[in-house]
């Protein structure tokens, strides 16, 4: 498990022994609190030397360990070496780059340059050069050029596909170099122990020499933009040159070692100095320390950065990773082998100090920068409130000793007057009168007009004998916390809400009134109840608390709660408590602080009066059984970076694919597959929050806290988009997160040609069907067609059809199905078949279509014909992938057509469509019609290749019988045709 340790600079507290005046401590004059969290084997690193370490643009932090690379997102370590990618040939990784493409450079022994880009990892062979000698060093140039240091091959620069290599022959003081420096201007300057080379374009030019400037065992130069020049060496300390001033630091003016490993500038400006003893922070002249002792897992540095969000990483020779986060909370205790730290009350004093009691640790005050305790001793330091009142008098409640008050240096207990015969006092309450009230666990309320003792209990209205808290209205009711409810008082009466208000049976823990007169009750378990207009609501964490339990409430000056519980303290919006409140809002943002923010145990305590406290300068202290725990909510940075999210996997059945892959394709059968994603926010990982969803399949986000996974089963094949967003421990979220597209593959019963071989047959048991109803139908058309003039010669051509035209296509169909069944048939064959039994099918469609359409009497006119022509002629030339055009008039006359004439038109023009299409070659047919002087033209234009019709007559029916047909209606047929120019076709006939 990682280690957090708060080491608290601004505010630690050593007391030593039993309090007395006599032992006072003092503050250290130190600048800055961190939080310090150890990583190491446990927690998943391969190995313990942490050489270097690397953010990536996307969000990673790199890790260079002497078992492998290491990446890690805050929650979890992932390691690459030689067994796992091959690309990597030495597990000794020894220093990490990033150049301006987004390409990791990784240097390892044995003269091993390994890259990854876009996912995937390479290797530069530099034997040749360098032989094998260990890369230590890597950095580019303002040309995008590699640089990489040896130690013992001097260095080696990488343009492309282009290396040059360069040692002591081309200027450097010696071929063991220890850093290679890309600097704000532009210069390349090379370390090694002897001086500072930095090169010329060509070769490389003499900057510093040790022996010259007096430097000795010189590790590597750091440039600020402002000019300022930082040498760090190898026992000799650390030397900053600014104009003409020279400074040197060691571990004889501040440093913990002379002996420099690394340096680093942070976002503040800061210089922070890696060292074999600890690390050294280095700002405006002061110098701050940190070492093993104050929670680091190693003093031996050897590698500092830090990370996007202002968050320090330090690695160590021995100790792993450490994580160095500014505390948001400073905790205020006394260290030592029998000191007490459970505190239970929180009270200003008047010359600008805070009181406080502990269980049985008696009373101490904290004043100018000092614990100081209490001057005289009491005879129980059992201490649960601790009251200093308007005149100076500090009261002090205990369990089992009574009440005690301090006046003038005289300490009195109230036994001892005979009028206060109660041995627990909770809490200690002083109302704007003067008058005070003392709350107890078994006698109710205790009220003291500074003369006479009043007891008040159930028997006057009092909900519960266990009164705890107490709060005075500005109209001077007072509100009190029992173990059954809030209570009132107002004009000597007690009223309860539990019944009257049907308020549930809560244990109230703290009372506090805002500006706007709302008053809220923070309960033991039950939430946080609230009370505005004669109305309680209550909010859980259902609606958004991080906890039920709720001991103190105190205000920020940003509209914010601040809520001590026994699982932290929590930081909510006022505003989103009353949006929740009157139904305006489903759910309230808590942010909760605990160890990771500085606190030594989350636990705070509760249930006693007064407790936590807001002093005048806005800083908030909250008893805790650990020390007292001071925020200052002015001070909070609030993180408005939305961390990146990242989906780093997919695995499906015993596939693990890697999300470079977009689109996903899972295989057929497949149908259980989870995703694997993070988002990278190092503050506080484990309170990131993450939301899913699987588009076309989910209906809307999943909330699913802090889980990096997610599981789908029993998926349909099909096309899906899952989508992931996130937000950090302060809520902000990254609302575009990262999607992937997953392909979910279908078995063969649900691929495309098993569904159209099932509708081709359902097509043609359709099409039976037809045949069959239709049958009937003209049948019983026909019997009614005998009683008229031209029923016979009706029949017969609708007979002909039927039999020339189904009668040939369902035997087509038929003959296909029985070779389709033969054991013979291949894949190919068989689906060939099938193409021909949907397109038999459809025919059998279209020529049922067309007889019903010429039987209808309702379609005997020119307007109705026309308009079939066109519906025909449009899906006949467009599944030929001919382009079909139409000159129409808008308004055709209303002429009557026969069913008989509108037949012989029709087949007329089908013949005319069919030649067209096997015949002309032509991409293009235009139909045109004229209507003038009760006669109708009909023209086919093609853009075909044409022909001879001297040549054409003679070699088929199709012109015969379309001149047949026409002369059948009295019309008239015509065609004109040369090679090369295509064909005009026109038919002409008479219209009543």
């Amino acid at each position: 498990m990682n280690r957090i340790v708060t080491f608290t600079a601004a505010v630690l507290f050593i007391l030593t022994g039993l309090l007395s005046v006599m032992h006072a401590s003092q503050v250290r004059p130190q600048n800055r609190d961190y939080v310090i969290t150890s990583y190491g084997l446990e927690d998943g690193l391969p190995q313990s030397t942490v050489n270097s370490l690397l953010q990536s643009s996307d969000g990673y932090l790199w890790i260079g360990t002497h078992g492998g690379l290491v990446r890690f997102d805050g929650a979890a370590f992932r390691v690459f070496n030689r067994f796992n990618t091959p690309a990597i040939v030495s597990d000794f990784i020894i220093t990490l780059y990033e150049d301006s493409n987004g390409t990791l450079w990784i240097g390892s022994e044995d003269g091993n340059l390994t890259k990854k880009t876009d996912g995937q990892f390479s290797t530069l062979q530099l034997q040749d050069y360098i032989h094998h000698w260990n890369v230590v060093s890597i950095t580019e140039d303002i040309e995008n050029n590699i640089w990489a240091a040896t130690t013992g091959g001097g260095v080696v620069r990488i343009s492309g596909n282009d290396i040059s290599h360069y040692t002591k022959d081309h200027g450097l003081h010696h071929n063991i170099v220890s850093k290679i420096y890309s600097s704000p201007e532009g210069g390349i300057y090379v370390t090694t122990a002897l001086g500072i080379s930095v090169f010329n374009g060509e070769s490389f030019d003499p900057y510093i020499t040790g022996e010259e400037a007096e430097i000795f065992d010189i590790h590597f130069i750091y440039i600020e933009s402002n000019g300022v020049q930082w040498i760090g060496t190898r026992g000799n300390g650390l030397y900053r040159f600014s104009g003409n001033s020279v400074e040197n630091f060691t571990d004889k003016n501040g440093l913990l070692s002379s002996h420099i490993s690394e340096l680093y500038k942070d976002s503040d400006g800061a210089i922070w100095i890696a060292t074999t003893g600890g690390i050294s922070r280095y700002k405006d002249g002061e110098i701050f320390t940190l070492s093993q002792a104050h929670g680091l897992s190693g003093n031996n540095i050897l590698s500092i950065i830090q990370d996007h969000e202002g968050t320090m990483w330090a690695g160590t020779r021995t100790g792993g990773l450490n994580r160095l986060v500014n505390a948001t909370i400073n905790v205020i205790r006394e260290e030592g082998y029998e000191v007490i730290n459970n505190i239970t009350s929180i009270s200003p004093s008047g010359d600008g100090g805070i009181w406080f009691g502990k269980n049985c640790g008696g009373v101490g005050q904290i004043l100018n920068g000092m614990i100081i305790p209490l001057e005289i001793p009491i005879e129980n330091t059992c201490v649960w409130s601790v009251h200093e009142d308007t005149s100076g008098r500090l009261w002090i409640g205990t369990w089992g000793g009574g009440l005690y008050r301090l006046e003038q240096g005289k300490l009195q207990n109230f036994r001892d007057t005979g009028d206060f015969p109660y041995n627990v006092i909770l809490s200690i309450f002083e109302d704007s009168r003067g008058n005070f009230w003392f709350g107890t666990p078994f006698n109710g309320v205790i009220f003291y007009d500074n003369e006479t003792f009043t007891r008040y209990g159930p028997e006057v209205g009092l909900p519960h004998p266990n009164a705890r808290v107490f709060h005075e209205s500005d109209n001077g009711d007072i509100w009190l916390g029992t173990f059954n409810g809030p209570a009132r008082f107002r004009d000597g009466i007690f009223t309860e809400f539990h019944q009257s208000h049907q308020v549930p049976q809560v244990t109230v823990r703290t009372v506090y009134e805002d500006e706007d007169g709302i008053i809220w009750f923070g309960t033991l378990g039950s939430g946080l109840l609230r009370y505005h207009d004669d109305t309680f609501t209550i909010i859980t964490t259902e609606q958004g608390l991080n906890d039920n339990l709720v001991f103190h409430i105190l205000p920020d000056d940003d509209g914010y709660f601040w809520m001590g519980s026994n699982r932290g303290i929590h930081r909510v919006s006022r505003k989103a408590l009353n949006d929740v409140s009157s139904g305006n809002a489903e759910s309230v943002f808590t942010h909760t602080y605990g160890i990771e923010d500085g606190m030594v145990t989350r636990e705070t305590n509760g249930g006693f009066y007064p407790s936590a406290h807001r002093s005048d300068d806005g800083r908030l202290w909250f008893p805790t059984i650990e020390g007292i725990a001071m925020i200052d909510p002015a001070a909070i940075r609030i993180n408005e970076t939305p961390p990146p999210v990242i989906i780093e996997e997919i695995i499906a059945g015993q596939n693990v694919i890697s999300s470079a892959i977009n689109p996903v394709y899972i295989q057929p059968g497949i149908r259980n597959f989870s995703l694997r994603f993070t988002a990278l926010s190092f503050i506080s990982p484990n309170r990131l929050e993450f939301r899913t969803m699987l588009e076309g399949f989910d209906t809307g986000w999943n909330q699913i806290g802090n889980r990096r996974e997610e599981y789908y089963t029993n998926i349909p094949p099909g096309e899906y988009r899952f989508r992931v967003i996130a937000s950090n421990h302060d809520g902000i979220w990254n609302t575009e997160g990262a999607a992937i597209t997953i392909h979910v593959l279908p078995a063969y019963w649900h691929t495309g040609w098993f569904r159209l071989l099932s509708a081709i047959i359902l097509i043609a048991l359709f099409a039976g069907t037809i045949f069959f109803v239709s049958t009937r139908k003209l049948k019983r058309r026909l019997e009614i067609m005998e009683q008229q003039q031209m029923v016979e010669r009706e029949r017969l051509r609708i007979a002909q059809d039927m039999h020339d035209e189904l009668g040939s296509r369902l035997t087509e169909i038929k003959l296909l199905g029985e070779l389709s069944s033969r054991d013979d048939a291949d894949h190919e064959m068989l689906r060939g078949r099938l193409r021909e039994m949907s397109r038999a099918s459809i025919d059998v469609i279209d020529t049922f279509r067309e007889i019903v359409w010429s039987v209808n009497p309702q379609n005997d006119s020119l307007e109705k014909f026309i308009d079939y022509l066109t519906q025909f002629a449009s899906e006949y030339f467009g599944r030929a992938g001919i382009r079909c055009r139409f000159d129409v008039p808008v308004e055709i006359p209303d002429h009557e057509l026969s069913s008989d004439v509108r037949h012989h038109l029709l087949m007329a023009y089908k013949e005319l469509c069919t030649n067209v299409v096997n015949h002309s070659g032509a991409d293009e047919v235009l139909t045109k019609v004229r209507i003038s002087d009760r006669r109708c033209t009909i023209f086919l234009n093609d853009n075909g290749t044409g022909f001879n019709p001297g040549q054409a007559a003679g070699k088929g029916n199709g012109l015969i019988n379309i001149r047949k047909r026409m002369d059948s209606v009295k019309g008239e047929f015509s065609l004109k045709s040369e090679p090369g120019k295509g064909s005009t076709i026109k038919l002409e006939f008479p219209v009543s």
